[in-house]
């Protein structure tokens, strides 16, 4: 290793100054904190994937919506000094979150962030429905079938009993059969990577 890189420095670190910016015709002073901080992303990533997974009667446009202006408005009351209009619309129209943009410099590379995390929510949801979930769950039946055949009547009303019983099983196992026979998918679970900080690493 190359003798500089082994001589560490011992820096301290301190936080980016928080920047400012004039606002409307008032030329009010807005203060921006020009990162979104890890506990802050914790925060906001999670009530955006809440949002976009939550079991409603809404439809996926208008999760989507509801996630991104949570996403707007949740980064300006963590990032900046200003008051939430309670009209949300008043917000948004008035043009201030395309000033404010702009100042939070990883911004961009946290929404980054944010559709990996999604990507692997769906791909976690797919696994779930899976042909792989299917297999143990069939695995699971035929473990039980055969635990039980060594208690097995093989009497004539014991037979007629267990063939009864077969026919409820079976059909039991003709919903499972046809997703068995579906393509295996080529790609089962997500890399075990780790997800990379975006902007303020």
């Amino acid at each position: 290793m190359n003798d500089q890189i082994e001589q560490k420095k011992k820096i301290v670190f301190r936080k980016a100054e928080t920047g400012t910016i004039l606002y409307g015709a008032e030329r009010i002073p807005v203060a921006i904190d020009p990162y979104v901080s890890l506990a802050n992303k914790s925060i906001l990533m999670q009530n955006y994937v809440d949002i976009m997974f939550e079991e409603s009667d809404s439809s996926m446009a208008d999760r989507y919506l509801q996630a991104e202006y949570a996403l707007i408005l949740g980064t300006v009351d963590l990032c900046t000094d200003v008051e939430i209009s309670e009209n949300i619309n008043e917000f948004f129209e008035s043009g201030i979150w395309e000033q404010i943009k702009p100042h939070i410099r990883n911004y961009d590379a946290f929404k980054l962030d944010i559709e990996k995390v999604m990507s692997i929510m769906r791909e976690d949801l797919a696994l779930e429905k899976s042909v792989g979930t299917t297999i143990d769950k069939l695995a699971l039946w035929i473990y039980g079938f055969l635990e039980n055949i060594s208690e097995l009547d093989l009497s004539e009303s014991g037979i007629a009993k267990l063939l009864q019983s077969y026919a409820t099983e079976a059909e039991r196992l003709d919903k499972i059969i046809p997703v068995v026979k579906q393509e295996t998918p080529k790609k089962r679970g997500r890399p075990k990577k780790a997800i990379a900080e975006g902007g303020d690493k």
